[in-house]
């Protein structure tokens, strides 16, 4: 039997002899050597269907799914009419497949926005809109007049103590503690105090990632104190610091340019004493840009993404190009195009460095070749010129940037440094740069009331909210396990036309999500379909979930488990499917291995059996909706094929799905439910510690530009690509290659690489090692500000 077409009903009891494996792993070489016809390897009418289904899905005309959408809508009529044709019971919701609910689809910006200092003279100071100050979207609509008071960092720490014999909770630090806030407005610094120190506080120079920095805490700690508005204002510290090392960055690169014309005059003046031959070129190395145009995007984006540095962003691309890739090679490279008037940094072979002065020999052994070294250095400069040239020291956040508001919120605003420093220093007696340094020196808060100054001001923001519906079938179960629960779920919503979770900002293209996750969707229809068909009933219910809401934060999900319609306590495991229609070279990722005692031996047999590469992850917490019933003690599986360069971009496009890898991802899981199903013991939940997710560590941190390839297994970071036009892209770093070493520090795995990263600076030339085809290489990049 094909590995890839759907089972007889009994064909989940047949063993399965040796022969029947060497024939099944026939079909699946044919299969991947023959890319058309498309679907060759599954079962015609089962192929066809999936195709259609996921080509609707993933249509312009469904507006990307976004919440708020009618094409939302839409998709959950195709998924409900889907289940009842598949044979599932879709009236297990008050008669129907929907279960509603209401969410909050954005936020939108609205008029007036006014600010205005009061000093104690009775002088008003009106502030000027996008130069002083801005509404910022997570707060709430309204007017506020009161008095200002100086908060500090906005920050309350707690520690653990041992009390007679007890652990409590005891503060140990907190900028509100003598001070009244109650009905007056809070002034807060962004960040945490003593970054510039190893030991700070609040992690120093990686306070950056503390939950303590989060805009969201002294938000809340300062509402919950009776604070009337909140105005947020830059830290002095990082702005200070970015800019002080990219201006280190700047005299070194421009060192390193003087050195590499000194050589390279020196080399030429000795050249006819050295056999005579003119200097070579470095048969790996590139002295000209190549920026790489993507034949699979929509249009030319930047490379950018808020406080998210290592995310796939999307390929840059002339506007409208599409291109088909088949089914069975997702992953495509890019062409590269020369663009002589944008250099890049050079990738350099192992042991083929430039002297630290640029001296190399004529013939180019050992070292680059000094006219090489020239063009690097050069390149290596315009990037840091360029990096000094965008920054801005005392950035107004966008409207929309930290979310929106979620649930009791006030007016918050965020001012310029320069329109409050007027303000607290004649209040104060001390400017926001003094206090910071008396906070960073005394490791103690010195917040103040600014007396005799007081702010007015209104906000006006609208909050959508918009109604949604998970789609609920169901299989019934039969016997006495009958009234027991396995829930399957893929989520159908994606991200509409861009907007908040989209690697384009300002996009306003569909983004299709025919990969995330269309293509979970279909998967989940096509195992529908399959256990619906079987001879036996299974003796445990089967619950059919598309979930809506994932990409605004599991609310689909979430909303199930609070409101289930069936008992939790009686929901022995969930299944979880979740961009699954980027399969290649087998590898499959399936995250949860650990949440149930059984699941290692059995997801082994079943990679086994369907020739899987398969990399497990053991958290239950992870980047999809499984989380939501982890959190309520029941063992769950994610699958994932893995992310790529269209992963939340408008090229996500259906095209590019291998349909046959989601047949054989829905093959596997097919078993894992009938063996669960069939299996009198519950699944025994493990608690797992940890949370697995897609990306590191946000923070400030340098920007790389590496998309992670979560299904290596060998030592070191591997990625699966590189967003174009970063760093690592410039520098010749490729999908398939495993850094093992950045500057100094070795590298064993994404958190290494997430740790070293930090230590370095933007705009810094850093080396690193990677591992291609066997061989380590080395390259040098210079490093971005952070995303």
């Amino acid at each position: 039997m094909p590995v890839l077409s759907p089972r007889s009903p009994s064909s989940t009891l047949i063993p399965r002899t040796p022969s029947l494996r060497k024939h099944r792993l026939a079909i699946i070489v044919i299969a991947s050597l023959c890319a058309a016809p498309l679907l060759a390897a599954l079962r015609p009418e089962a192929s066809e269907t999936m195709l259609s289904q996921l080509k609707e899905l993933a249509s312009d005309e469904l507006e990307g799914r976004g919440v708020g959408t009618h094409g939302l809508d839409v998709a959950a009529d195709i998924v409900r009419d889907a289940f009842a044709a598949a044979g599932l019971d879709v009236t297990a919701v008050d008669g129907g497949a929907f279960q509603e609910f209401e969410v909050i689809a954005g936020s939108e910006l609205l008029s007036p926005n006014e600010l205005t200092f009061g000093g104690p003279d009775g002088k008003r100071l009106p502030l000027e809109y996008d130069k002083d100050f801005r509404t910022l979207s997570f707060g709430a609509s309204g007017t506020f007049s009161a008095p200002l008071v100086f908060c500090g960092y906005g920050i309350v720490a707690t520690d653990s103590a041992e009390v007679d014999g007890n652990e409590v909770e005891q503060v140990i630090y907190d900028d509100f503690a003598d001070i009244d806030i109650n009905g007056k407005v809070a002034v807060i610094l962004r960040r945490t105090p003593q970054q510039g120190d190893e030991n700070g506080l609040f992690g120093g120079p990686h306070s950056g990632s503390s939950r303590h920095a989060a805009l969201n805490t002294k938000l809340k700690n300062a509402l919950s104190r009776g604070a009337v508005a909140v105005l947020f204002v830059n830290d002095g510290y990082s702005s200070r610091s970015e800019l002080a090392k990219l201006e280190e960055q700047r005299a070194a690169a421009e060192q390193q340019v003087v050195d590499a014309a000194i050589a390279l005059v020196s080399e030429e003046s000795a050249a006819p004493h050295v056999h005579g031959h003119e200097p070579q070129a470095h048969p790996h190395a590139k002295g000209e840009s190549q920026e790489k145009d993507d034949p699979h995007t929509k249009k030319r984006a930047p490379a950018d993404k808020p406080d998210n540095a290592d995310v796939p962003v999307k390929p840059a691309a002339d506007a409208g190009a599409k291109t088909a890739n088949g089914p069975n090679s997702p992953n495509v490279s890019t062409a590269s195009a020369s663009k002589p008037h944008a250099p890049q940094a050079s990738p350099l072979p192992h042991a083929a460095h430039p002297s630290p002065h640029g001296h190399g020999s004529p013939h180019g052994h050992g070292t680059l070749p000094t006219n090489t070294s020239l063009k690097a250095a050069v390149t290596h400069l315009q990037e840091v010129r360029k990096l000094i040239a965008e920054y801005g020291p005392d950035p107004l956040m966008k409207f929309g940037y930290n979310g929106h508001r979620r649930g009791e919120s006030i007016p918050v605003m965020q001012v310029s440094r320069s329109a409050m420093d007027g303000a607290v220093r004649a209040a104060l007696g001390r400017s926001l740069e003094e206090l910071e340094a008396k906070i960073d020196a005394t490791g103690k808060p010195h917040s103040g009331e600014l007396t005799g100054w007081s702010a007015a001001g209104q906000t006006s923001l609208t909050i959508n909210r918009v109604a949604v519906k998970n789609v609920i079938g169901v299989l019934p179960g039969q016997g006495p396990l009958a009234d027991e629960t396995i829930v399957i779920g893929a989520h159908y919503d994606h991200l509409g036309r861009g907007g908040e979770g989209s690697l384009i900002p300002g996009s306003t293209e569909v983004h299709n999500g025919a990969d995330d996750n269309a293509s979970g969707t279909v998967a989940l229809i096509e195992l529908a379909r399959r256990l619906t068909s079987r001879a036996e009933p299974l003796p445990r219910r089967l619950v059919f979930i598309a979930f809506t809401g994932e990409e605004r934060g599991l609310l689909g999900s979430a909303h199930y488990v609070k409101e289930p319609v069936f008992p939790i306590e009686n929901t022995i495991a969930m299944f979880n499917m979740d961009m699954v229609g980027r399969l290649t070279d087998d590898k499959l990722t399936v995250f949860g291995s650990g949440t149930a005692k059984r699941w290692d031996d059995l997801l082994d047999r079943e990679a086994e059996e369907h020739h899987f590469a398969l990399s497990k992850k053991p958290e239950g917490f992870g980047p999809s909706d499984h989380s939501s019933f982890y959190a309520k003690k029941i063992p769950v599986l994610h699958l994932f094929t893995g992310t790529h360069n269209d992963y939340h971009r408008p090229t996500d496009d259906w095209e590019k799905i291998n349909f046959t890898g989601i047949g054989r991802v829905t093959d596997l899981l097919e078993d894992v439910v009938v063996a669960t199903a069939q299996t009198e013991e519950r699944p025994e939940y493990v608690a797992v510690k940890g949370k697995a997710d897609l990306k590191a560590r946000s923070g400030s941190r340098p920007y790389f530009g590496s998309i992670p390839d979560f299904s290596g297994e060998e030592e070191g970071y591997a990625i699966q690509g590189v967003s174009p036009g970063s760093p690592a892209d410039k520098a010749g770093l490729q999908g398939g290659d495993v850094i093992v070493k950045l500057g100094k520090h070795s590298i064993t795995g994404l958190d290494d690489f997430d740790l070293a990263l930090r230590e370095f600076s933007p705009g810094e030339q850093v080396t690193v090692t990677v591992r291609r085809k066997g061989e380590e290489q080395e390259f040098r990049l210079t490093l971005a500000t952070p995303r």
